[in-house]
Order: C-alpha cells, then structure tokens, then sequence
C-alpha cells in the first residue's frame, strides 16, 4: 500500500486470504476501511490428510482440496457462466504451483491461533462471506468469528461450497457490493 501510495483500502480475502485480512485490519487499523471474508473460520485447522500429501508434493492434495472445496451440486458441472469446468480448471491450478507451495499455505491456515483475538480486534465493517455447502470451513465453523467480530454482517449463499468465487461468482459480488 506504501509503495502505491493508497493510504487506505478496503480489502478482500478467501480461505487464506482472509486470515491477512483479518490480520491486516487488526494490526493497521488506520489503513484498513473495510474487509470482507470469503470462506473463513478461525481458527481454520487443516486435516493431517490434506497437509501430509501437500508436504509430500503428492497429487493427492490437489484431489482432496479440490473435492471438498466444491459443493456436491458443483462436482457434476453447472457453472451458469457456459464454458467452465470448474474442477479441471481448479486441479490444473493447484497443479502449476510450484512443489511446497501448497503445504507452506496450509500450514499457515493451520498455524494461525490469533483469529478470534485479531478479530475482536477489528473495529472497521467485516462481512463474511459463507458457502452453504463449504466442507471446509463449514458455516458451523464460524461461530466463533462470527462473535468476535464486533459488527459482523453474514452473508451466507446456498449452494455454494468453498470454492464460492467459482461456483457461485455473481451472488458473491452482489454480497461484496454490501460492504465494498
């Protein structure tokens, strides 16, 4: 932000992402208007199964990521934008990451302990937004976010798993423009 000169932003984060988000607003309160949180929960552990193969560089990483981050609904197709194979093109993604890249992201999802505290912490607007079907960070999940945020606005979307800029891109931006 320095560097380009924006004295203050509003900032938008998913899974990883809005865990600096989250920390961002909490440790430069002056600089941060707004965030909004995309498929978040804090903490957000990851399984041992996810972070063994990401370690290992095995395929089986990108599999499992990429069948839970997806509603079932959306593991058949059905994207409304024609065109789309939301699952080839997620796979092909993770794919063209380079070796460890994956397991260096999920080991800080998992080794982030301060949400709720930096959360309660925040003191710009926060929306979240959720997908009905995320498997892996489950609207149940969120609970405790949802209370350490002092002025949360929750904007769940059915039938969107994880993976909701993909399967579900325009109730997303019609949920950002709430906080954006």
């Amino acid at each position: 932000m320095n560097k380009l000169g924006v004295k203050t932003a509003k900032v938008v984060g998913h899974s990883l992402g809005s865990l600096i988000a989250l920390e961002l607003a909490a440790q430069y309160p002056d600089r941060v208007d707004a965030i909004a949180l995309v498929g978040t929960t804090a903490p957000m552990p990851v399984s041992d199964a996810i972070l063994n193969a990401a370690e290992a560089n095995d395929h089986a990483a990108f599999d499992m990521l990429t069948q839970w981050g997806f509603s079932k609904r959306h593991q058949f197709g059905g994207n409304r934008n024609s065109g789309m194979w939301m699952i080839g093109n997620t796979l092909r993604l993770y794919e063209r990451s380079k070796p460890g890249v994956l397991f260096h992201d999920m080991a800080a999802c998992n080794n982030y302990l301060d949400g709720l505290t930096k959360a309660s912490d925040i003191r710009c607007p926060a929306l979240m937004v959720l997908g009905a079907e995320d498997r892996l960070t489950p609207v149940r999940s969120t609970s405790g976010l949802q209370s350490a945020l002092p002025h949360a606005d929750i904007c769940v979307l059915e039938g969107a798993g994880h993976t909701i800029m993909v399967e579900a891109p325009n109730a997303m931006l019609d949920a950002l423009h709430r906080i954006l």
